[in-house]
């Protein structure tokens, strides 16, 4: 069984599994802050939606906050989820038997490059040894993406415990050299050159034909000399249509689909979408790489996602973890936005079986081999021959897999059986003013996750907004699963006026 050494990056000695005390996770958006996909400040504005996870985990959450007022901010709105979830296992019975310890709170100060505030919460939490117990001294803290704001962060906490004369034995060094190398690999283009680079005679899983062109040259293209440039790159002649994408920006944000008829009109928003994000996210580097790929719509049959992310975690040079292969949901037609993930056993063996898992390992070796340790993913879309191919995309963390995997461990350390599983999000993006209702409409239906009914839908409190929840579908033939997203079933006494969600689209 997967344990939290297997998901998360973390640099220290380890500790017996039965160790006392919670480990301490710092659940960050700190990768995308440093490559401008988001602004510096986003490391503030992402961490609410990780402590219930966390604690199912059973791992107590480090939470950045500007000062006492944001803390306390924090403290009411795990207060009530804490009351949401003993209503919720009112109707479902006990399922999860976890605690939901109080974070540990960091405060910042918020300007760039931020700093940690020393006060009489810190050094009280500090000096608790039921908070920073031999997990966070010994072992390290757990992080689910790492880059040079988080490590500092990080550096600059463990300085004050030393200061405190709190010993440690973590591994400092490796938390820094390990943050600029998942920023390496954050670059699409690093992924490119690794491939057409490697000398091994290795066996790979079937990559896009890809050819890389710096923005500058934007102003001068047409659609003859990006046919010619692609061709004379990829020896791949005869595509109709081309799919372009940034090489640091994540979930199609900037992109487009380009052929002989929309050329002029889609290069032009490519280069507005340069533009927004350029101003935006106020990013100093102006010149983007473009990933330039023949445009393969996605197919098969529907019971099967025609998006797919195989997550690993690398140990060591030599010892690879498979964490999760899961089909990717999307908000959108275009797969632009990302909003949760489809988990099942039978699908696993599926897709590992049609793209072989010894070429998988043979791709993450590459990886391990330059260095690099902790959780990576890399997504493939199925073609119209029904195969896997690779994307050029290469997530050095622990992203949108991380509610569902760490919900279907949580199921089954309590012995419940989970064969496969649907996260809606994890954002708060369903408003229910009365949850109580709620759990009674889908009691009725027959549709409520619980102890005796092992499958159907199960809510989880979220503190992103006011009355907020995340939506999981178990256990259900993925025509039900279909029936139930295209009814209004999920959306019936939520606040419409509210709702975070666009569709759903696996």
């Amino acid at each position: 069984m997967l344990t939290n050494d297997h998901l998360f990056f973390r640099f220290g000695k380890a500790l017996e599994p039965a160790a006392p005390g919670f480990p301490i996770v710092c659940l960050n958006g700190g990768i995308m802050a440093d490559t401008g996909n988001e602004k510096k400040n986003y490391i503030f504005f992402n961490q609410d939606r990780y402590p219930l996870y966390a604690a199912m985990g059973g791992m107590r959450c480090l939470i950045f906050t500007y000062d006492d007022e944001h803390m306390e901010q924090y403290c009411k709105r795990l207060a009530k989820a804490k009351k949401d979830l003993k209503l919720i296992e009112s109707y479902t019975g006990p399922l999860l038997a976890f605690e939901l310890p109080v974070p540990l709170f960091l405060h910042l100060k918020d300007t760039h490059p931020f700093k940690l505030i020393t006060n009489a919460k810190l050094k009280e939490q500090a000096l608790d040894p039921a908070i920073i117990n031999p997990h966070v001294t010994t072992a390290g803290i757990y992080l689910n993406q790492i880059s040079p704001t988080i490590s500092g962060l990080l550096s600059g906490f463990y300085k004050f415990l030393l200061d405190n004369h709190i010993n440690l034995s973590v591994r400092l060094d490796e938390y820094e050299r390990m943050a600029h190398c998942a920023l390496k690999w954050h670059d699409k283009a690093n992924y490119v050159k690794l491939i057409k680079n490697s000398t091994t005679k290795a066996d790979f899983p079937d990559h896009v034909p890809t050819a890389v062109l710096s923005s500058r040259h934007m102003d001068s293209l047409t659609w003859d000399r990006l046919k010619n440039f692609f061709s004379g790159e990829t020896r791949v002649n005869d595509i109709e249509a081309f799919y372009i994408k940034s090489n640091i920006d994540t979930a199609g944000e900037v992109s487009a689909i380009v052929n002989k008829t929309n050329f002029s009109l889609q290069i032009h928003s490519l280069k507005q979408q340069i533009a927004l994000k350029i101003t935006a996210m106020e990013r100093t580097h102006s010149n983007l790489k473009l990933l330039i790929q023949p445009y393969i719509k996605r197919s098969g049959p529907d019971d099967f996602p025609k998006t797919i992310g195989i997550t690993y975690n690398i140990l060591d040079k030599n010892h690879f973890q498979l964490v999760a292969v899961i089909g990717q949901v999307y908000e959108d037609r275009e797969y632009k936005t990302f909003i949760g993930s489809y988990m099942s056993d039978k699908m696993t063996d599926q897709v590992m079986a049609s793209i072989g898992k010894g070429r998988i390992k043979n791709l993450v070796q590459l990886f391990a081999d330059q260095g690099y340790r902790g959780p990576v993913n890399l997504d493939a879309i199925r073609n119209n021959q029904n195969k896997y191919q690779f994307i050029y995309d290469c997530n050095p963390r622990l992203g949108g897999t991380f509610p569902g995997l760490i919900l279907k461990k949580a199921f089954e350390k309590q012995g419940l059986i989970i064969n496969n599983l649907l996260t809606l999000g994890y954002r708060g993006r369903i408003i229910y003013p009365d949850l109580a209702s709620k759990l009674d409409q889908l009691k009725d239906l027959g549709l409520l996750y619980t102890k005796k009914n092992q499958k159907g839908i199960y809510i989880i409190p979220s503190i992103v907004r006011p009355q907020s929840f995340d939506i999981v579908l178990i256990n259900l033939r993925m025509d039900k699963m279909r029936s139930i997203l295209n009814s209004n079933i999920i959306d019936t006494l939520s606040d419409p006026g509210q709702k975070d969600l666009k569709g759903i689209y696996l």
